[in-house]
Formats: structure tokens, sequence, C-alpha cells
């Protein structure tokens, strides 16, 4: 998170650059996300959730890295939206069954340890 400097990042070319195919491919699947209550887990520097949010859609933001949330806040006011950032677990979250619309996760899996935990959660 150190290293990361939002001013430095275009949530905009993110998931519209020709090398960016599945995140181009993940934005149309989702189509129109206005008045969507998304959640991103493990949102690392707040691209997708900042991405969401100028689109209109309702973005909760977690990730277990305190520092990566700051990162994600400062993206999200740099490009004129709010999302609501929170720390926690990806397995072990607090929020009501059905509370949201979308549930995206990219570039968490892999960090998991434990991937069961983590599906039943999500898919509750």
């Amino acid at each position: 998170a150190k290293t990361i400097h939002s001013d430095d990042i275009d949530v905009d070319t993110f998931f519209t650059c020709p090398s960016c195919v599945e995140n181009k491919l993940i934005a149309d699947w989702l189509g129109d996300v206005h008045g969507k209550k998304i959640l991103e887990l493990g949102c690392g520097a707040g691209e997708a959730s900042v991405f969401l949010a100028k689109r209109g859609g309702d973005v909760p933001a977690t990730d277990i890295s305190g520092e990566m949330l700051k990162v994600a806040d400062e993206l999200a006011r740099n490009n004129g939206v709010t999302i609501a950032t929170s720390k926690c677990l990806s397995h072990a979250l607090s929020f009501p069954d059905a509370s949201f619309d979308v549930v995206y996760c990219a570039n968490l899996l892999h960090q998991s340890e434990k991937i069961l935990n983590f599906m039943l959660v999500v898919f509750h």
C-alpha cells in the first residue's frame, strides 16, 4: 500500500483497456449497476469498487489490509464517489444474508486459506 499512489490509478482504463479483457467482460456481464448494492471482497486499491460506484453502484468494499482500504478511500475521493470500506476477512463477514445484489471478488481466491468457508459465506 505504501508504494501505491491513487493519483496514478485510472479506474476507467482498468476496466476498458484492450489488455484488460477480463474486466471488460465482467463490466459487460454486470450491465447497468445503477442502484445495485455490490459488495467487493478483497478490494485492494479499490479500482473495481470505484469503477462500479462511478456507474451508480452502492459499493461496500472490504479488505484484510487497513492500509489498502486507505488507498481505496483516497481513490474514491479522487474520483468523486464514496465507497464504504470495511476491514474484515472474506470468510468471516458480518453482513446479513441477502444484503447484496452482486458480490464481486477478483484476485482474491489465491489469498484465502479457507476457500470452502469463503465460498459457503459468499453463496449463503
